[in-house]
This record gives C-alpha cells, sequence and structure tokens, in this order.
C-alpha cells in the first residue's frame, strides 16, 4: 500500500523514469508515479506525504530555503523529511 512520488525538473528524466517503471516487473508499480516540476514548487497538494526524502539534490538548488518550506508544506503532520 502506499503511494510513491518522484519529481524532476527535466521532461526527458520524468519520461525514462516512466518507461523504466513500465518495465520493472511487469509493470506492477501502479503506486507509483513521476511528475514534471522543480523542488522549489513541487506539484502536488499540502500535507500528501509521511515521508520526503531528498537524495543530495537540494544541494543543486541557489533556493534552498524555499526547497524545505516545501517539503514541510507536502508532509503531513509528523512526516519526516529525509
Amino acid at each position: 500500500s502506499g503511494r510513491g512520488v518522484g519529481v524532476d525538473f527535466s521532461r526527458a528524466m520524468v519520461e525514462r523514469a516512466r518507461g523504466n517503471k513500465g518495465k520493472a516487473e511487469g509493470g506492477r508499480f501502479g503506486n507509483v508515479e513521476f511528475l514534471e516540476g522543480r523542488m522549489e514548487e513541487l506539484p502536488v497538494g499540502d500535507g500528501e506525504f509521511d515521508v520526503v526524502m531528498a537524495n543530495c539534490t537540494v544541494n543543486l538548488s541557489v533556493e534552498k530555503e524555499r526547497v524545505f518550506a516545501e517539503a514541510w508544506r507536502v508532509l503531513r503532520p509528523g512526516g519526516w523529511l529525509a
């Protein structure tokens, strides 16, 4: 159960991730989606997630405060930033 969402600013990378998802284990990952967007302005609603993971990507932004504000915005109360 649950839902996984990946976000990338590059349309090409989002399309590649979607293609790889379709190939993985017969495409059984209906609870995983990939969206085009910026980490400073995530394309999801407030309080949608229990966990936000950022794998070294925050270092790529010149708007780090905005990135962290967005992470807290999309986390549910008690959510984790990893």
